[in-house]
């Protein structure tokens, strides 16, 4: 009698849309768990990744299941349907058509009655793969066209609120002030414009013993994160400080699209163009001035380096020459920790004429 060792594998995740019950994990695994006794088939281990992607093939339990099989633990696989396993055709049919039958691994899914021991003949399996492929692909497309119409009605949309705000018990989709962060994130607007470099600031940030943005979350939210890696309460960076003098929800708008997925299938996120983003102004109580902000971001588009205290000469790129039109650089005399005045690096390197 043929020794089988089978593995029954489960999954569920918010692109299979309103899927039910009939859908669930437990669901699953109690059908699953039911076809195996009445086929007299034992089962060698469970694996259900819930909440992940049928797109994705990085799942934990999934890469669990195949290393068990090359492993020798496992030579059959079952699942409630293809769907279950995965809904990207391509890599559906490397899995189940040649790379299990390499392995001498069968397979079975039961809702479309394909055992793999039955010869691979089946034409449901590759038509059956590529409607779930495609089903996948509409529901990604209607879900972005369902936010950018949240997003042109002012609606925040993001996981949890950014530094400075927490969102509205009474409406997840607005921002409201959090007194606490709002007046970090205005001292770090009033630092820059006074001409604080991201270096310097960092410092007095953690000399004050200032959370950092995903320590103050942690603070609010004990459970979110199970790594200590987000425990640096007071590991302030200049990327963390940049992010937050560029983000124009300190204006009180919202601002949807700054960055995109790749592609389908990559997931790595880049940054948008500005004329691509969705915009809504007054969406909640800005934290920031307009004149505040404008200064800042004036500063910044300038090439500024820090003296030898770490802090920005605040004239930087502003001051030009009146008969060549280029910026001027500054004198600083660090003994008397003191500006002396400005040159043109033209009239500096090629002379007067």
């Amino acid at each position: 009698m043929e020794n089988i060792a089978a593995a029954i594998y489960c999954r569920l995740s918010q692109d299979d849309g309103n899927a039910g019950e009939s859908n669930s994990i437990q669901t699953q695994k109690a059908l699953l768990k039911q076809y195996c006794a009445e086929n007299r088939i034992p089962i060698a281990g469970v694996y259900c990744d819930d909440g992940w992607s049928g797109t994705n093939f990085e799942r934990p339990k999934f890469k669990q299941m195949m290393e068990d099989i090359e492993a020798g633990k496992i030579n059959v696989v079952i699942v409630k349907d293809l769907s279950r396993f995965g809904r990207e055709y391509a890599q559906m049919g490397l899995y189940i058509e040649h790379y299990f039958e390499e392995k001498g691994v069968r397979f079975i899914s039961i809702a479309e009655n394909y055992d793999s021991k039955n010869g691979s003949d089946n034409l449901v399996l590759p038509f059956t793969n590529v409607i779930n492929s495609y089903y996948t692909r509409q529901v990604s497309a209607k879900t972005k066209a369902a936010h950018r119409a949240r997003a042109k009605e002012g609606m925040y949309l993001g996981a949890h609120a950014p530094f400075g705000y927490e969102k509205d018990p009474q409406n997840r989709h607005k921002l409201i002030v959090d007194p606490p962060a709002a007046e970090v994130v205005q001292m770090i607007f009033r630092l820059f414009a006074d001409g604080i470099g991201y270096g310097k600031m960092t410092k007095i940030l953690r000399e004050r013993k200032i959370l950092n943005p995903q320590a103050y979350f942690n603070r609010n939210h004990p459970d979110y994160y199970e790594s200590d890696y987000w425990r640096q309460d007071f590991d302030w960076h200049a990327s963390t400080i940049r992010s937050i003098l560029n983000n124009p929800v300190y204006l009180g708008k919202a601002v949807f699209g700054r960055t995109r997925t790749k592609g389908f299938f990559d997931k790595r996120r880049e940054e948008t163009p500005e004329k691509d983003w969705i915009v809504y102004n007054n969406a909640h109580q800005a934290i920031i001035s307009e004149e505040l902000w404008d200064t800042v971001h004036q500063m910044m588009k300038a090439k500024r380096r820090p003296n030898a205290k770490g802090e920005l000469q605040p004239f930087a790129g502003l001051v030009k020459c009146a008969d060549c039109g280029s910026s001027l650089n500054v004198s600083y005399d660090a003994k008397r920790g003191t500006y002396t005045g400005f040159s043109c690096w033209v009239y500096r390197n090629y002379g007067k004429d």
